[in-house]
């Protein structure tokens, strides 16, 4: 049986693989003859369409593993495993005026995942939620403050719990934020804080705050076991 599902994986994925390749070598063809004849224009519109070919063929890869996934658990043979957090599992909750996001993992995940999975994650579940809750968009139209909260376990060795400033999460996280809930991503717009908070668990907790209760926030003693 685990014979079977294990070639109908591999024909699904090699299937993928072949299909978008060939519309990835026909964009990159394409391209080079736009370079060939200086037709600079065509060459961005090749290469944003060379993007989405890739983009679209890492979403067919991980519905396929998803959908194998699924399979396994029918057996009732292994422990179940979910290999990407699903977009429900993302909580988003709204006080005081301030919105926090609560992320099923810590960022960034999963480990070896691409970064565009984190993007449509939490792209599905702010735009559920601002439908649910008739939120205006912009929800923050002045400047406001987001603040990254990862929370990990405490003797944890092998969490990656110190974060680099600049990593590339971090900037998917703002982009989905920002189409959401604020009225740009610049520093006019936001400022960007990132507070280790150790615990019992791993995740990452996002806060969008206004500036008014993020000086609050950075002066009160929520931030007093980071220090």
């Amino acid at each position: 049986m685990y014979k079977t599902m294990i070639n109908v994986l591999q024909r699904s994925i090699f299937g993928i693989l072949r299909r978008r390749g060939v519309c990835i070598e026909d964009s990159i063809k394409k391209m080079d003859t736009a370079l060939e004849n200086r037709r600079y224009d065509k060459l961005y519109e090749h290469l944003a369409s060379t993007a989405g070919h890739i983009e679209r063929m890492t979403r067919d890869l991980r519905e396929t593993l998803i959908c194998f996934h699924g399979d396994l658990q029918l057996t009732d043979a292994l422990e179940p495993y979910q290999p990407y957090p699903l977009a429900r599992e993302v909580e988003i909750d709204i006080e005081d005026g301030s919105i926090t996001v609560k992320m099923p993992a810590m960022l960034p995940f999963p480990a070896d995942g691409p970064v565009y999975y984190l993007h449509e994650l939490l792209d599905k579940a702010l735009d559920t939620y601002v439908k649910e809750k008739s939120l205006p968009r912009p929800f923050f139209t002045e400047r406001a403050a987001v603040v990254f909260m990862h929370h990990y376990a405490e003797g944890a060795q092998n969490i990656r719990h110190l974060r680099d400033y600049d990593n590339v999460e971090h900037r998917c996280v703002t982009n989905v934020l920002a189409a959401h809930l604020l009225w740009g991503d610049n520093p006019k717009c936001i400022v960007s804080m990132d507070v280790l908070a150790p615990g019992k668990i791993n995740f990452t907790e996002v806060r969008v705050m206004p500036i008014s209760v993020f000086r609050e926030f950075v002066m009160s003693e929520k931030l007093t076991f980071n220090l």
